[in-house]
């Protein structure tokens, strides 16, 4: 499953009608994550140096 199809009928929609024709590559990394998991987690993402972080947080 793709991590467009991961999301809701009512996302879909939005972004089709904003004529995305795909997500970045950071949207296709978290959204899997946020969808899949029951964890709380906070993303950055800089451009500028190309590099993931995450964070668990616990709570």
């Amino acid at each position: 499953m793709t991590s467009f199809q991961l999301l809701s009928k009512t996302m879909q929609k939005k972004i089709s009608d904003m004529n995305w024709d795909k997500l970045t590559p950071v949207q296709n990394k978290t959204i899997p994550v946020i969808i899949e998991t029951s964890a709380t987690y906070v993303w950055e993402y800089r451009y500028s140096h190309t590099v993931f972080q995450s964070a668990q947080i616990g709570y």
